[in-house]
């Protein structure tokens, strides 16, 4: 149709792609495509190759010498695209060579990091190395830090055991754990016998248990059974009880408590037995669990000072014996003596029972005669117990002292030692001190001074029989301060203190 308008020709000009109608004026740079309006590129005064085309100024070397207006446009467009390669081969040579620097840097960048890498793997090893010579040290210090512990520990605890010679003489022998028996009683007819031969087979086919000794009393109907620790009682009793509770009975022997004595006790606030007691043991053992228990009290006619009995545990009694042997009570320290109630019958010299309840013939304890002790006047020391033993076991025990001498009789020291392992102590108690005396040679000297004193005063003579008699019945060094300081100075000393004036030569 003649009225239409057709499509722009594209080939001679360019118009905008949304306005297909207006034309554009810019022109393009055959080098590096850089657009420019063309009023813009005629300021610059740029190279125009053709209407559109141009040569910026960031390509002055692609111009050419030869006047722009001889040439055609064919000319013109061959030497741009010679041009256009030769920019072309030297951006490829320029970018080779970029690239190749890029590759030998990274070649480098890359052996750098290895290195680095190598350097970081040293850096690291040596580290844990560091590491375990660090915890191999502070291993070395803790134990060096606890061997000097020790060390001091060790030269504290010598200094602490140099004890002096008063320490040594008065310390307590430290006795080993008492390890408990079991009692083996049968209660149906089987002999003891057998039960012992069954029980000694059972223990036999058992392990795991230690045992010492399997026994039986001779007088009673009693099987002991003595282990060697705490595990096989206990493992022995459970043991016993699963084969032998129907025939027998099967228990733990009982230890009893120490006993101790504390004299002197000056009762001046009239204290009962249960006063006292609290106040022994809110005094000495308030850190204690088990307190101590008071189990007689009695008093002195002539001092009037108290003496009390009390029952106490192993480990209070160890605390006794570490305080030397005293206990605060009211607003005094107390004596405390071991409390070892064993003694001879003073009219037949048996054990077991008192003077007051005695059935038995009269012997004396000195010589074993059929006559009181206090008037005994033999010579010859014969103990009646070890004398008996001897004639009823031919035996040979030693019988040259008294009943009463537990440091020569040998069946006092076994009831001693009898007592002493029936109790819990947990050191060894202290034995009161015996010093026998022969009792006919103190009423022989006082017979000797009255004979020999015919020429004294009544008053004299007296006095020289008291003096003998207390002579023998107190040692030389019974106290310091006692009776036998005044003993030196004889009767004459005695006379002073009764007011009396010195007998004439």
């Amino acid at each position: 149709m003649a009225g239409e308008k057709g499509p722009p020709d594209k080939g001679s000009k360019s118009f905008l792609k949304c306005h297909d109608q207006n034309e554009v004026s810019t022109v393009i740079c055959i080098i590096c495509d850089s657009a420019f309006h063309q009023s813009c590129a005629r300021q610059k005064k740029l190279k125009f190759i053709s209407e559109r085309l141009i040569i910026c100024q960031d390509h002055p070397n692609l111009t050419s010498k030869v006047d722009e207006n001889v040439l055609s446009e064919s000319a013109r467009s061959l030497i741009a695209t010679v041009k256009l390669k030769q920019s072309e081969e030297i951006r490829k040579e320029v970018r080779k060579e970029i690239l190749e620097d890029l590759s030998n840097k990274s070649v480098e960048l890359n052996s750098t990091f290895r290195d680095f890498e190598a350097e970081c793997d040293h850096v690291h090893k040596e580290n844990e190395l560091l590491r375990q010579l660090n915890k191999e040290l502070d291993e070395k210090n803790a134990m060096l830090r606890d061997l000097l512990s020790q060390s001091t520990t060790k030269q504290v605890n010598i200094q602490e055991s140099i004890k002096t010679y008063a320490e040594i003489t008065g310390s307590s022998k430290q006795l080993p754990k008492r390890i408990p028996k079991i009692i083996i009683k049968p209660e149906g007819e089987t002999s003891k016998s057998v039960i012992k031969n069954n029980i000694t087979k059972c223990l036999f086919n058992e392990k795991s248990i230690q045992t010492n000794d399997v026994y039986c009393l001779k007088n009673s109907n009693q099987i002991m059974v003595k282990c060697l620790d705490e595990a096989s009682v206990i493992k022995t009793e459970s043991l016993l009880k699963a084969n032998f509770e129907d025939i027998c009975e099967v228990k733990l022997e009982q230890l009893n408590n120490p006993k101790i004595k504390i004299v002197g006790i000056a009762n001046v606030s009239n204290m009962d037995m249960k006063g006292i007691e609290d106040d022994i043991n809110t005094r000495n053992f308030a850190n204690f669990e088990t307190k101590a228990r008071l189990l007689y009290m009695y008093s002195n006619s002539k001092t009037n000072l108290t003496s009390v009995l009390v029952e106490v545990t192993p480990d209070i009694y160890r605390s006794i014996r570490d305080r030397n042997n005293k206990i605060f009570v009211g607003w005094q320290s107390c004596r405390v003596y071991d409390l070892i109630n064993i003694k001879p019958c003073m009219k037949c010299a048996r054990f077991g029972h008192n003077t007051a309840k005695c059935m038995n013939e009269t012997t004396c304890l000195r010589c074993s005669q059929a006559h009181k002790t206090t008037s005994c006047k033999n010579p010859a020391l014969a103990c009646p117990n070890c004398y008996y033993i001897n004639r009823k076991y031919a035996t040979d025990l030693n019988i040259n002292h008294d009943a009463m001498d537990s440091n020569q009789c040998h069946i006092f020291k076994n009831k001693i030692k009898k007592y002493i392992d029936s109790t819990d102590y947990p050191v060894k108690p202290r034995l009161p001190t015996v010093k026998p005396m022969p009792i006919y040679y103190q009423e022989e000297a006082i017979e000797n001074v009255y004979e020999e004193s015919d020429g004294m005063s009544d008053t004299d003579r007296s006095i020289r029989a008291s003096w003998v008699t207390v002579k023998q019945e107190v040692p030389r060094r019974a106290d310091r301060f006692g009776d036998a300081r005044s003993l030196r100075f004889g009767p004459a000393n005695q006379r002073a203190r009764l007011g009396q004036s010195p007998r004439p030569r």
